[in-house]
């Protein structure tokens, strides 16, 4: 049986008629082994001829770059970047859990060189089927979807075959905006379970702050005569517990609080009734003396349990959308509105220049209190 080389590819007649056409690839990606792409083909030597011609052509345009690495091997390397890249904690176990408990178990296994569209569609149609809710669903998609891409970037792939898959739309959850009675019925409820997260609700109320921003508040970001909060880090949950981190925009922002500064001098001298000095640096909404944070999971729980005490459906970032409507509502234009709450030009209808503190001032100095707290 002769073998005929051609370029970077063998052509063999195994049998009358029937040609094995082999053609290199080029190394593996990961794995640095050689790697070539077989095929067999029927007809004469000028047939096996053009055919192997357009198989070394197909690999010379990128067709068949890629690797035989696992699918998870391509994921654990995306997490480690997303890690170095700054992810924050919290996304990135939300990630590694949809990985480690769905993904990886259904699919990890596989070759990447034989992953396709079908396979992912099938994979995301039994997620759905084992009663998952649409939204993980999607959520589970987009994590293989981006790690994919990511894939192709690194040539392990010559394309995502997350791309071109289809899940369902999560339905319009059946959810009311938040009014002042609301607000002040789920404070009431709280204050008399837990007064530093009733403050820390409060707090959310009038400015809006995110909730890790909130946790990772301390004494020191006040400034008592001007009247003004530094808003400079969060607290995320993260593998091994909370981890402090920079905002979400990985900015700080100073915001006046004209009115909302009566929730802070509130708090600070209840704490000083119970513990007497406080820590410059002390959290403020902290259980103790402000040695120790609150979680930010526990104050999402906290929240929960008293909306639905206090009948409301709610969830505790409804409150960062009642302050920006609120704010709005009494004429807050929207750039003033974006450097106050910490919102990328996006969120605010993708028009944000430079507001200045004076204006945030007059505006802050415009909102209504919320009944039962915050002029106390």
């Amino acid at each position: 049986m002769a073998r005929r080389y051609y370029g970077t590819g063998t052509m063999a007649e195994r049998s009358p008629g029937v040609w094995r056409l082999r053609a290199y690839l080029g190394r593996d990606p990961v794995s640095g082994s050689p790697r070539q792409v077989s095929k067999t083909v029927h007809g004469g030597k000028r047939e096996a001829r053009a055919a192997l011609n357009e198989l070394i052509r197909e690999i010379e345009e990128g067709k068949k770059v890629g690797t035989n690495a696992p699918l998870s091997r391509l994921l654990a390397d995306w997490l480690r970047q997303a890690e170095r890249l700054g992810r924050s904690p919290g996304t990135i176990e939300t990630y590694r859990r949809w990985i480690d408990t769905r993904i990886n178990p259904a699919l990890g296994d596989g070759n990447l060189s034989q992953l396709t569209t079908h396979r992912i569609d099938a994979f995301l149609a039994d997620l759905a089927a084992s009663g998952l809710a649409t939204s993980t669903v999607k959520t589970i998609r987009n994590i293989l979807k981006a790690a994919l891409e990511q894939g192709v970037r690194w040539q392990w792939l010559a394309t995502n075959p997350a791309k071109a898959t289809r899940v369902a739309e999560p339905g319009e959850v059946d959810r009311m905006a938040l009014t002042e009675v609301d607000v002040s019925a789920i404070i009431q409820s709280a204050e008399a379970d837990d007064p530093d997260l009733a403050a820390l609700i409060a707090t959310a109320a009038w400015i809006g702050a995110r909730r890790g921003e909130l946790c990772a508040l301390r004494w020191s970001d006040i400034d008592w005569v001007g009247e003004v909060l530094v808003i400079e880090r969060a607290l995320v949950p993260g593998v091994g517990g909370q981890q402090l981190r920079t905002t979400k925009t990985g900015k700080a922002r100073s915001i006046p609080i004209p009115q909302a500064i009566e929730i802070f001098r509130f708090q600070q001298q209840r704490k000083v009734e119970m513990f007497g000095a406080l820590p410059v640096d002390g959290y403020i909404f902290g259980s103790d003396d402000g040695t120790t944070p609150p979680r930010a999971k526990s104050v999402t729980e906290f929240f929960s349990k008293h909306a639905k005490r206090a009948g409301v459906a709610a969830r505790f970032h409804d409150l960062r959308h009642f302050a920006v409507s609120r704010a709005i509502a009494n004429g807050w234009d929207v750039t003033t509105a974006g450097n106050y709450f910490g919102h990328t030009p996006q969120v605010m209808l993708s028009i944000y220049s430079h507001g200045t503190i004076e204006d945030a001032r007059a505006a802050a100095k415009a909102l209504p209190p919320i009944a039962n707290r915050g002029t106390q």
